[in-house]
């Protein structure tokens, strides 16, 4: 998890459009995490880091989730039939 938090604060601090946190040993594949991702997946490790207790990796996400963009939520309403 600390690759993916790493790796992640490297791809912002450079302006990077993607974080590559790991790559398979002996194989052409390289997983990416877009920008776009990036918030999902700090609040997931975020979570995980909560609940193993690792309090300076969560300051450390912390800071890095109010460096990213806010997000921006639109309501869809639809219409719905009750009779």
């Amino acid at each position: 998890m600390q690759v993916v938090v790493d790796n992640i604060e490297f791809a912002m601090d450079n302006n990077r459009p993607a974080a590559e946190p790991f790559q398979f040993k002996n194989a052409p594949y390289v997983v990416l995490i877009c920008q776009n991702d990036f918030r999902e997946n700090l609040e997931h490790v975020f979570d995980v880091s909560i609940k193993d207790e690792k309090f300076e990796m969560c300051a450390k996400i912390k800071t890095l989730l109010e460096r990213l963009p806010k997000p921006r939520y639109v309501k869809q309403y639809r219409n719905i039939n009750l009779l």
